[in-house]
């Protein structure tokens, strides 16, 4: 199971769990991946606006064996937002 740092933990504690849900500046998916494996979320969209990180996170993604579950995004902040159905 993975473990999330307190702070990670705290978004969780906030979030309403909606259907769709964008995590912007992913860095390596752990908090994508916990929601997934919790049961929270049946897909979520992540973005990254560095490579290297973004690489990570797929390495992760696909280790926990979510690709189907967690899409991916490069790109800075919510540049493209509108071309996603998303509810958080």
């Amino acid at each position: 199971m993975i473990k999330l740092s307190k702070r990670l933990l705290e978004i969780v504690n906030h979030l309403d769990f909606k259907e769709k849900v964008l995590d912007v500046g992913c860095d390596h998916g752990k908090l994508a991946i916990y929601l997934i494996l919790n049961n929270h979320y049946n897909n979520i969209n992540v973005s990254d606006n560095k490579l290297s990180a973004l690489n990570q996170a797929i390495k992760n993604i696909e280790d926990y064996n979510l690709k189907d579950k967690i899409t991916y995004h490069l790109g800075e902040g919510i540049e493209f937002i509108d071309n996603l159905d998303l509810d958080t």
